[in-house]
Parts: structure tokens; sequence; C-alpha cells
């Protein structure tokens, strides 16, 4: 009995020049590592540009908080309502929601005497 195509090379007889065994390669899966491989590679630059991003934005937005002169705890729920009002993407608000009340948690820590920079 013949062994099955790809088991052993398809001789009339074998000869000491094709006796090895050669197995079949699993071509899906070796193609499916490197697309897996590519994507990561792909996904982590895009990770880190969106990182960039993000970490510009926070600056901006942060800018944006200082130039509001928020130094009265009514012009900083003021600030609060007029940011939640905004229509815009969801990622965009929270951003700067976060940053509003880091900023104000800050100012307040400030308002009591406390060191924010003991705490941290």
């Amino acid at each position: 009995m013949a062994p099955r195509a790809g088991l052993e090379p398809a001789t009339v007889r074998l000869t000491a020049g094709c006796s090895t065994t050669e197995l079949p390669r699993n071509t899906f899966a070796l193609i499916q590592g490197n697309v897996l491989k590519s994507n990561m590679a792909e996904w982590r630059i895009l990770q880190k540009g969106i990182n960039r991003l993000y970490d510009e934005m926070e600056d901006l937005v942060n800018d944006w908080i200082a130039d509001q002169e928020c130094d009265t705890e009514e012009k900083w729920k003021a600030l609060m309502a007029e940011v939640e009002r905004v229509e815009t993407y969801d990622f965009e608000k929270e951003l700067y929601i976060g940053c509003i009340q880091r900023k104000w948690d800050q100012w307040y820590d400030e308002q009591e005497g406390y060191d924010t920079l003991k705490d941290v």
C-alpha cells in the first residue's frame, strides 16, 4: 500500500536521492500566524499614535481650563455644566470632564491648604 501524497515523495521506487520523508505543510496556519504578527505590529503602531494624540488633546484641554480662571466653586460647577451640555464624541467629553475634575480637585485641595503633590 502506497502512502498518501505528501508523506513520501510520489515515485515508483525510492532511491537514495529522494528517500527523505516530507510532511505536508500547514499553509493556512503559516499564513494565519504571519497575518496575526503583522496585525499586532500595526496595532502597536496605531496604539502609540492614539496615546500620543490623547496626550496632546489632554494638554490642550488643560490649557483651556487654565484660561477659564476658575477661582470659585460656582465657576467650577458652571464649567463642568457647560462641558456636559456640549454635543461631541463620548471620549472627548470624558476627557474634558476628567481633566476638569482633576483640576477642580487640585484647586479644592489648595483652598483647604493640602499639598496635592505630597498625596501622590
